[in-house]
């Protein structure tokens, strides 16, 4: 049985209801201090691929990453690593410039790791379904505990942004793979480095990534499961995503809505299709 928690954000318009909001949502897993331990390395992967900012619906929202870093300040850690990889065409110094994400990187105890400029390490995968062996980047190696920080986007009816997608920043991806070949080597790639817990910003932009009814974020420790929620919760079908499928069908995830149980807010208000009886039976099957 894989847990999810979900809570709307129509009503986070300041750090310290972000910071609420983030308390309440990682209650069913124990709470930050279960994820934030004095000693340890805490290493968030970001996604924070585009110098855009946080009303356009692009990157994780800013301020959900600042709740998470103060509370991991308030269970003693003194140092906590954030690790953004820009997409090809862009620089850090262009995404530090033009979002919010400068002004973190000021801050004493927060390191900003680039990561198109981290070296690696190969590892063997576990799938093989394109790799035999994945390059991990370094800074996600020498991590105790790795919090994925995912944007929730659509399109074409299809999932490109979510849990699974995200895990995929830790490794340094061949350049010549199709996008076919890339959603197998998600896999992959999952099956070395699985973060401890995965946030998934399913807030709404400008830029109309998401076409889900309500702003909400999610939290979880399975990609799979995440994604399988992800899949329901914008009326996309499951069976269109082949790394979401590989990867239950390996077994490094749940995407049996029976098999996973929902905390929160209520599914059927946040759905694509609305609270109509096609959301309830969906709904009804994540319960």
């Amino acid at each position: 049985m894989s847990m999810i928690s979900l809570l709307k954000t129509d009503m986070m318009d300041g750090a310290k209801n972000a910071e609420h909001l983030i308390r309440h949502l990682l209650l069913p897993f124990g709470g930050g201090e279960f994820f934030f331990c004095p000693g340890e390395k805490v290493v968030f992967l970001a996604d924070v691929t585009l110098p855009a900012d946080n009303e356009t619906g692009a990157n994780f929202d800013i301020r959900l990453l600042w709740a998470l870093l103060h509370l991991a300040k308030e269970q003693g850690i003194k140092e906590l690593t954030v690790c953004i990889k820009p997409e090809n065409g862009f620089t850090i110094e262009q995404i530090l410039k033009n979002t919010s994400y400068g002004k973190l990187a000021e801050l004493p105890g927060i390191r900003i790791v680039d990561l198109s400029q981290a070296t690696v390490t190969p590892h063997p995968t576990d799938s093989r379904l394109v790799l035999e062996y994945a390059d991990i980047y370094d800074e996600l190696n020498s991590a105790d505990v790795i919090i994925s920080l995912a944007k929730f986007k659509t399109a074409e009816n299809r999932l490109f942004g979510g849990a699974l997608a995200n895990a995929a920043y830790a490794a340094d991806f061949p350049q010549d793979l199709s996008f076919e070949l890339k959603q197998r080597a998600l896999v992959d790639v999952y099956s070395i480095v699985s973060p401890d817990l995965t946030i998934v910003d399913c807030i709404k932009g400008q830029s109309g990534f998401q076409n889900n009814i309500s702003s909400c974020v999610m939290a979880g420790s399975d990609a799979v499961a995440l994604d399988t929620v992800l899949c329901a919760m914008a009326d996309l079908d499951i069976n269109n995503e082949e790394s979401l499928v590989l990867a239950s069908q390996y077994g490094m995830g749940i995407s049996n809505p029976a098999d996973i149980a929902m905390f929160g807010d209520d599914l059927r208000e946040i759905m694509a299709g609305g609270s109509g009886s096609d959301a309830d039976n969906k709904k009804n099957k994540l319960n």
